[in-house]
């Protein structure tokens, strides 16, 4: 069985010298670093959006639920997710630079969709609920294309440009909610019921124009698909084009399993089946039919790749992942609507508005991630993931405590403040574990392994929101964030038997 040492600060590495297996060919990307971390700070920002427009959309009264709310932010985490893995695995290395390319278009068509589509004053559910699914799979791709970024031994870029994808998210918290206040030209405006930017709330009856969204992120793709076009040759076009349908079958493929799995899961009132099955057990089920698939079209290097597999850290490192990145993905999309939610409405006159706030937990998740690199390499990876993961049950347990008290009070604000801490505790053991992790598992041995790991976590905008959701709307918060505690101490659990005590000799 093999396992971790933490012997070594720093170092999280298989027992002996096994490694997860390296995947033969992952050469440099041909584009420069500059340009990827543009495309990838444009799809986790447009991705991100999302957490804002739901917001707005309950502020100027369009008539939808919190659940179907919700379900947009839910569906953009299956999108990221399935097209990570079906882009992952389904395209062969060495198509990097097409794979930019595409990335660079498929994020183009949400955000002119966004434009379009929040100027109009009957836009339905579906039309919503799609590009948001669009939004999430640009994002999947960009992440794939960050975690084949360089040859092995370049873990710190590819941390680097994760960092970046992050800032996307607390730029849009920031600039949008000030954007909307302005004329955009061509779109027409709502009349908010209440809202608020970084400089304070907003009187109601103020005009928003929410076409910003869409606007301002299609015009940042549109600049860096310039760039992109400006560094291409003709063989490099020729490559895109002849590359064009392998990637685009893989794509589409990840869009149909997310779109199937939303279908599942979802309530008849946000547009699904009414079936509603465990999200566990249907999260197994799409990410097994997206490895089947590229499983069924990859022929060469396939029992490579899929190997990885075969390995128990594969998975302990996925519950890690979850318990980290996803965490922060999952909670900085759902966290502004979650407090909406609970503690605010147009009966709240005192209340200064979520976005004067929004963005910090987000900022604060990412500017305490040099502590974790640091504690990796003053006491291990293995260690100082664990305290995260004890951190991270007790902020779990402090804010169920606090949604208890708010959901049964006639006046919730009073406990915003506990919520607030336990919330940014939430983020800072989340930031520190993800950093400690990835200072400390040498993913780039296999880029298969950090694909997977990418993946794995993008679903977690899709689980936290909607677990949020259903026991919010049926007034069992407390049940919500004492399951999600409940997980954090199950990856104590296996982090602590794995990787932190010191291993037998018969392991």
């Amino acid at each position: 069985m093999p396992t971790m040492d933490n012997t070594q600060p720093g170092n999280l590495s298989l027992l002996g010298d096994r490694r997860l297996p390296s995947i033969p060919g992952h050469g440099v990307v041909a584009a420069p670093l500059w340009l990827v971390a543009g495309v990838h700070f444009c799809a986790f920002g447009l991705w991100f959006c999302w957490a804002l427009i739901v917001v707005q959309l309950h502020h100027v009264g369009a008539g939808l639920s919190f659940l179907e709310l919700f379900s947009l932010l839910a569906v953009g985490g299956l999108g990221a997710g399935c097209v990570g893995i079906t882009l992952g695995y389904g395209v062969p290395p060495g198509a990097e630079r097409p794979m930019l390319g595409w990335c660079l278009l498929t994020l183009l068509i949400p955000a002119l969709g966004l434009c379009w589509v929040l100027g109009q004053p009957d836009t339905s559910l579906w039309q919503l609920q799609s590009l948001a699914l669009l939004s999430g799979a640009g994002a999947g791709g960009s992440s794939v294309l960050v975690q084949r970024m360089g040859s092995r031994g370049d873990e710190d870029q590819t941390s680097l440009l994760t960092a970046v994808g992050h800032w996307g998210i607390v730029v849009g918290f920031l600039v949008l909610p000030i954007l909307l206040v302005l004329p955009l030209y061509g779109q027409g405006a709502v009349s908010s019921l209440w809202s608020s930017h970084f400089f304070g709330r907003l009187a109601p009856g103020t005009a928003l124009w929410l076409s910003w969204s869409g606007a301002f992120w299609g015009g940042l793709i549109a600049l860096v698909i310039v760039f992109w076009l400006a560094r291409q040759c003709r063989a490099d076009l020729r490559a895109f084009g002849a590359s064009a349908p392998r990637i685009g079958s893989a794509f589409l493929a990840g869009l149909a399993i997310a779109v199937l799995g939303a279908w599942i899961v979802l309530p008849a009132t946000a547009g699904g089946s009414g079936i509603s099955p465990p999200k566990e057990l249907l999260l197994l089920a799409i990410a097994a039919s997206a490895l089947l698939y590229t499983g069924i079209h990859r022929r060469t290097g396939s029992e490579n790749a899929f190997s990885q597999f075969r390995h128990s850290d594969t998975w302990a490192l996925s519950l890690l992942w979850v318990m980290s990145q996803g965490s922060f993905l999952g909670f900085a999309a759902a966290f502004p609507l979650t407090v909406e939610r609970l503690f605010v409405g147009s009966a709240a006159p005192g209340y200064p508005g979520v976005f004067i706030y929004a963005w910090m937990l987000p900022l604060l998740g990412i500017l305490v991630r040099p502590l974790g690199t640091w504690g990796a390499a003053r006491w291990g990876g293995a260690l100082t993931t664990q305290m995260c993961a004890v951190i991270l049950v007790l902020a779990a347990a402090g804010a169920a405590y606090w949604i208890g008290r708010a959901q049964v009070s006639a006046q919730p604000s009073l406990y915003f403040s506990g919520f607030m801490v336990a919330f940014a505790l939430l983020f800072v053991a989340a930031g520190v574990a993800q950093s400690a992790l990835a200072s400390a598992v040498k993913v780039s041995v296999s880029r298969q392994a950090g694909v997977w790991l990418s993946a794995v976590a993008a679903f977690g905008v899709f689980y936290i929101p909607l677990t949020l959701a259903e026991k919010l709307e049926r007034g069992e918060g407390v049940q919500a964030m004492a399951g999600f505690a409940v997980f954090y101490a199950l990856c104590a659990v296996v982090n602590g038997w794995l990787y932190v005590r010191r291993p037998r000799p018969e392991l």
